[in-house]
Order: structure tokens, then C-alpha cells, then sequence
């Protein structure tokens, strides 16, 4: 008879990754947190991976250095893939020879054992996938840089340098230097990356402001406007329901509470929000509401409900943007905090 071996199931991934840098005592460094009945863990490349020169589908490569005497010591490093593995907490028995064959020895497997490893597969495929993007979101929370694993911004193809001319001689009179626009790769440190792991482990779930601000942060960055200052305004609403909501009695009566619940947010900005603040803290939302937060709600009505969209620019995003961090600052200044931190878990 032949013999076989029980044996527990780990599937293995490989993600691309943009605009992930790390301080260089971070690599080879794991991420292990449970999602959806799976244990995740995701690791990033060691640091022989690590390239000087990386081409464009590098594993890793030289960020940032500083120079002791003739020897080079890596401070940052730019990660281009992470390895992601998910024990589903599956096992199988499957026979011992097949352990021995690489490739897989797939011609051994019992025909009756393929379609459960079929469907294991394509589970865990699934959740690597999920838990991949929920750890991205999870990472720009913590690490406070919304740009981690987002695509690369467009930029427009530019084949020779501009010029100014007279239009009938075609003689050059200006040379025009254009616009170089810098985004900073802020680099993730080992408190970030501690913070990170904290609140994977807790299956924390991204506050959805958090996410509408983050999401804000790159429609700004593409110049997409509009869709800033709407994501900015729902961002400001739903933190100050957020905050309001759960200061409420959980024996509050159902009635008054739907009451409460849908009121116009003008309710929550003007009252109900100003009531659970330090005096410090109402001066300073009545200032912010006085210069930015009235301007934002009414750029995104304007934009929303009749199509008018002439506030949308650089300079007015720019200041919504600021001015929606500073609102979530003052969770800091509220008077007798609740104990839910307003955080939920998967």
C-alpha cells in the first residue's frame, strides 16, 4: 500500500508594489495577521535583494545612502514586490512520493484529492489578494503616507523643450522651463511598521474618513478637482457623525436616535460636535469652519447640485485638504472621550 502523509496547506504570492519605501533595517521584515479564517503573512525582500542600479521590475533597490569613509551604508530602500503567503489552516493527505517531485508531481495526486486543492487554491488566491489590498490600506493609515502601492501619477510625454516664437519668422525669442512637479516618497520606519502590525493583528478596519482623506490626497495629485473636495467633504461628514454617534447612550431611545442620526450635517458642524469640544477645542473648530469647512461643503454642493465646478482648483484643494487633517485632529480636544476609539475590527 502506499504510504501517505498528512500535510498542512501554504499558499504563495508575489505582489508588485509602487511607491513603497522603508528604512533598510525593515527588510526581510514580516507582517503575520489573521483574515478571513487564514493566517497572512507579508514579508518584505531581504537585503540581498536589494539593487544599486534596479531596472524597471526591480525587487528592491538603493533609495537613499550616506558615505562612511569609502563604505556606503543604506539608509532608505524602494521595495518593488512583497511575498505573501496564507495558511488556511487546511490539510491534506496526499502520498509521500509527491513530496519528493519538483515541479509538482501532479500525475501522482489521486484524482479524487484534485478538486479539493483545486478549491483551496482558488481560496487562498482570494485571499491573498484581499488581504494584500486591505494591508495597503492599513499601511497608509499608520505610516500617514497615502501613496503607498498607488500606480505612478501621469505626466505628459514631452519630446523637445518648449519654446516661444515670432509666429512669422519662426525665430525663438523665449525658452519656457515648464513645471517639474516633485512628490515625496515619505519613507516607512519601524514605528510605522510596529503601528502597522498592531492594528492587523487587532483586525482593524481603516476608519472609512481615513480612506475618503487618503483617497482625496490622490485625486488632488491627478489634478482630478472635483472628486477631491467631494471625497474631502464626505470625509468631514462622516468623521463628525463618526465622533457624534458614538458618544450617544447605547440605551438611547431607537426614535430619537434616528433622529440624530439623520440630521443636516449643519446640525453636527454648528452643535452637536461644538458640544463634546474643550472650550479650546470650540474656539479652534469655529475658526476652521469660519475659514475652510463652510467654503468646503459649499464647493461640494456646488459641484454635486448644480454642476458648478469653478471652485475646484489647486489652491482651494490644497487648503480643504489641511483643513480635513486639522478636523480629525479634534477627536484630541474632545471633553470626556468615549472608550471606543471608533475603530472597528474585521
Amino acid at each position: 500500500m502506499e504510504e501517505s502523509k498528512e500535510i498542512q496547506l501554504e499558499s504563495k504570492h508575489r505582489f508588485q508594489i509602487n511607491n513603497l519605501t522603508v528604512e533598510f533595517a525593515l527588510m526581510g521584515k514580516s507582517h503575520v495577521f489573521p483574515y478571513k479564517d487564514a493566517t497572512v503573512t507579508i514579508t518584505l525582500p531581504k537585503a540581498e535583494s536589494i539593487a544599486e542600479h534596479p531596472d524597471e521590475f526591480y525587487i528592491a533597490g538603493t533609495s537613499s545612502y550616506r558615505m562612511e569613509g569609502e563604505k556606503k551604508v543604506l539608509l532608505t530602500v524602494n521595495v518593488g514586490v512583497v511575498n505573501v503567503s496564507v495558511k488556511p489552516g487546511e490539510s491534506v493527505a496526499l502520498p509521500s512520493v509527491v513530496l519528493g517531485k519538483n515541479p509538482i508531481g501532479a500525475a501522482l495526486i489521486p484524482e479524487d484529492v484534485k478538486p479539493r486543492l483545486k478549491e483551496i487554491g482558488e481560496r487562498t488566491d482570494d485571499i491573498a489578494s484581499n488581504a494584500f489590498e486591505y494591508w495597503l490600506t492599513v499601511m497608509r493609515w499608520r505610516c500617514d503616507n497615502h501613496r503607498i502601492g498607488r500606480p505612478p501619477l501621469p505626466g505628459p510625454n514631452i519630446l523637445w523643450q518648449n519654446f516661444l516664437l515670432d509666429a512669422e519668422s519662426k525665430q525663438i525669442v523665449w525658452s519656457i522651463a515648464g513645471q517639474i512637479r516633485i512628490v515625496s516618497h515619505r519613507e516607512v520606519t519601524t514605528t510605522g511598521w510596529a503601528d502597522t502590525q498592531a492594528s492587523l493583528q487587532a483586525c482593524e478596519e481603516v476608519p472609512v474618513y481615513i480612506l475618503l482623506l487618503n483617497d482625496a490626497r490622490e485625486y488632488f495629485l491627478r489634478h482630478e478637482y472635483r472628486r477631491a473636495i467631494i471625497d474631502l467633504a464626505i470625509a468631514c461628514e462622516v468623521f463628525m457623525r463618526t465622533i457624534v454617534l458614538r458618544t450617544l447612550p447605547k440605551n438611547l431611545d431607537a426614535d430619537m436616535r434616528a433622529m440624530i442620526e439623520e440630521a443636516n450635517i449643519n446640525q453636527y458642524r454648528k452643535k452637536f460636535l461644538p458640544n463634546l469640544l474643550t472650550k479650546e477645542g470650540q474656539v479652534a473648530l469655529k475658526k476652521l469652519n469660519e475659514a475652510h469647512l463652510n467654503s468646503l461643503f459649499d464647493a461640494r454642493n456646488k459641484i454635486m447640485h448644480v454642476a458648478k465646478d469653478d471652485r475646484a482648483t489647486n489652491e482651494n484643494c490644497t487648503r480643504f485638504i489641511k483643513a480635513t487633517a486639522t478636523l480629525f485632529e479634534m477627536e484630541k480636544n474632545i471633553a470626556n472621550p468615549s472608550h471606543d476609539s471608533g475603530v472597528t475590527t474585521l
